[in-house]
């Protein structure tokens, strides 16, 4: 009977902690994300430590052989020197649970793998080398009988079959790799012999909601191997091996144990480039191709000599070749004894949205942590066309909405609220609030409140669009009060009535009563460049003061229809804005519930740790989301 992968979550490990001794290991930088390498090179995510430390405690064989290795739902068979590839490595880390192997007679694989990776990429770098390996699906248009080596279960084979013909053009199409990288999201599936499932989900479901418009579908010919590719039409070989020589920490009993993932010649480990064929990790140069020449390059891949080998056209190529033809960010490999990094990127939380849609449409909010430690969210109810309330413990699980400050259809500029801003300042509640009239105007309006609950507004909006810039529009208020100078700073954005083009900045004593600044133009717009994932335009979401910087929290546009979220800063909150390098630090997610826009952050910082509420859209459902981060500074988050 095959050894079952322990099913729920194990105590996570604690930071900074390698499962696995190891004296020499790599990784790769990219844009302040790391990956490191294959196990004993663990990789230092956060959300992937629960999953080390289940690789940690799976049993060990005596076999020294990698056959049949590894295989979801199944033991890693595995002797301590026979080490699955990091794409495998990543595809356990990012899923412990599926469906069971089931083992097929007269076949070395173990069965039906079932299993999938999320590959969440920020740099062109990353897309660029996973792309790689999803190239060679489309560069043979008419794809590949990927079953006929006979290693399907009985019971999967017709259902495969069945959707192998319905559906392998789509995985042929470049524009799907168009897409990915687009919105920097790689899905691979790794899958030697059936389909890709995720957890709450039968294969069926999953394979009907996702497979057919954006996903990809990798399987080898060769199943005596699950990581061994080979022969597949259109391109001269592809090997998961390849992938391991970017980043293990390689050494000649290794590459022994790869077996038939490596057998000392370049075609066995080049793999398919959107360009063309790459021999990664390998030098030729100097004609050797032997095992300890092999080690001493991937070592050292990224010297200034190093050189990758095109097999196709048997010539070399340089960092300054590779950069430039394949425009990717430079690897940059870390000493053996260089510290892991921190984890820097914003978790989404699993089980989001947090505010669902039995609700209606809720969206854009504004969230404050209350004196006792519990969060209070003011947040836009469209459905009842008022701003509502709703409390939280730990900003996962809230009270149930209940609206607060409703619309007045007889007004001639609050026929609709939303967009609130709230601040608790010297035991009194103050919120600054969008009120539209219909498709024709939006204006910011003023109300207070000793409770957070029952408000008095002021009659009139306290800020209307007159500048040229700021068209029909106002909204989405942003305010801080300055205690130095006794001032509220507002931050507001403006341009149009669906989606506002720019950000503005006004200053008052009361409140009430603003001034523009005194340049009468927006402070924060988007880039202009086309390409940029904020191009179009840009919308204030929440500014924070932290580190001698105010943080900027927005929404970018790349149209009007979709949007992301990112950070800038600037010393006076008015001029010198630095986009993050890293941004977007949110963006959609493609099949997922705000697959189409997110929108509105709010952050808190609490317990050494940031909450963002976001609002998410997906069609005409806007749903409430969190992420997290972890730490203080959020520059390079």
């Amino acid at each position: 009977m095959p050894t079952m992968l322990p099913m729920g979550p194990p105590a996570p490990l604690a930071r900074n902690t390698r499962p696995y001794p190891s004296a020499a290991w790599t990784g790769m930088v990219m844009r302040q994300r790391v990956v490191y390498g294959l196990v004993p090179t663990p990789l230092y995510r956060r959300s992937d430590h629960a999953a080390i430390n289940t690789l940690r405690q799976l049993p060990r064989s005596s076999q020294t052989s990698c056959s049949g290795m590894p295989s979801t739902g199944n033991a890693w068979v595995s002797a301590q020197k026979c080490l699955p590839p990091l794409l495998l490595v990543l595809l356990m880390a990012h899923l412990l649970a599926g469906k069971p192997a089931v083992p097929t007679p007269g076949c070395n694989n173990s069965g039906t793998r079932v299993a999938v990776v999320t590959l969440a990429t920020q740099g062109a770098y990353e897309a660029t080398l996973y792309a790689s390996m999803i190239n060679m699906l489309w560069a043979h248009r008419h794809g590949y009988d990927f079953y006929k080596e006979g290693c399907v279960p009985d019971s999967t084979q017709e259902h495969a079959w069945d959707y192998h013909d319905q559906h392998r053009a789509n995985w042929a199409k470049p524009h799907i790799i168009a897409k990915h990288l687009k919105t920097h999201h790689l899905v691979l599936y790794i899958d030697a012999d059936a389909h890709v499932a995720d957890p709450s989900m039968t294969v069926e479901e999953y394979v009907e909601a996702n497979m057919p418009d954006d996903k990809l579908l990798l399987a080898p010919k060769n199943c005596r191997n699950g990581y061994c590719w080979d022969d597949i039409p259109g391109v001269m070989g592809i090997n998961t091996g390849a992938l391991i020589a970017r980043h293990a920490p390689a050494t000649f009993s290794l590459l022994h144990e790869w077996g038939e993932a490596w057998n000392g010649t370049c075609k066995d480990w080049a793999f398919a480039h959107p360009r063309e064929q790459a021999c990664l990790g390998i030098l030729y140069a100097n004609g050797k191709n032997d095992s300890i020449h092999v080690v001493e390059d991937i070592r050292h891949f990224v010297d200034e000599n190093g050189t990758w080998f095109h097999h196709a056209m048997s010539m070399t190529l340089n960092k300054s070749e590779i950069a430039s033809q394949f425009k990717a960010d430079l690897i940059q490999l870390m000493s053996p004894d260089a510290s892991p990094p921190q984890d820097t990127a914003w978790q989404k939380f699993a089980s989001n949205p947090v505010l669902k849609g039995d609700n209606g449409v809720v969206f854009d909010m504004d969230v404050i942590r209350q004196p006792n430690g519990t969060f209070s969210m003011w947040l836009s109810w469209r459905d009842q066309r008022s701003i509502a309330l709703t409390t939280s413990e730990d900003g996962i699980s809230w009270s149930p909405v209940t609206s607060v400050l409703g619309s007045d259809s007889g007004s001639d500029w609050e026929d609709d609220v939303n967009r609130p801003c709230v601040r608790l300042i010297e035991g009194k509640y103050h919120m600054w609030y969008t009120g539209q009239l219909a498709s024709q105007k939006s204006a910011i309006g003023y109300a207070v409140s000793t409770d957070g609950i029952e408000w008095q507004r002021q009659a009139e909006p306290v800020l209307t669009p007159v500048l040229e810039w700021e068209g029909p529009a106002v909204m989405n208020p942003v305010v801080i009060f300055d205690k130095r100078s006794s001032t509220f700073r507002m931050w507001y954005s403006a341009g149009e009535q669906y989606e506002p083009v720019a950000v503005g900045y006004a200053t008052s004593k009361d409140g009430i009563t603003w001034e523009r600044h005194s340049s009468g133009a927006p402070i924060f717009s988007g880039t202009g460049h086309d390409g940029d994932w904020d191009s179009a335009r840009a919308s204030v979401g929440q500014v924070v003061l932290a580190s001698d910087w105010h943080y900027m929290f927005y929404m970018g546009y790349s149209n009007v229809d979709h949007s992301a979220i990112g950070i800038a800063r600037s010393r006076d909150g008015i001029t010198n804005w630095e986009r993050n390098p890293t941004n977007p630090i949110l963006d959609t997610q493609p099949g997922a519930w705000d697959e189409d826009a997110v929108y509105k952050p709010a952050a808190v910082f609490r317990d050494d740790q940031w909450f963002l509420w976001y609002n998410g859209r997906r069609g005409g459902l806007e749903q409430i989301g969190l992420a997290t981060f972890s730490g203080h500074e959020l520059w390079n988050s």
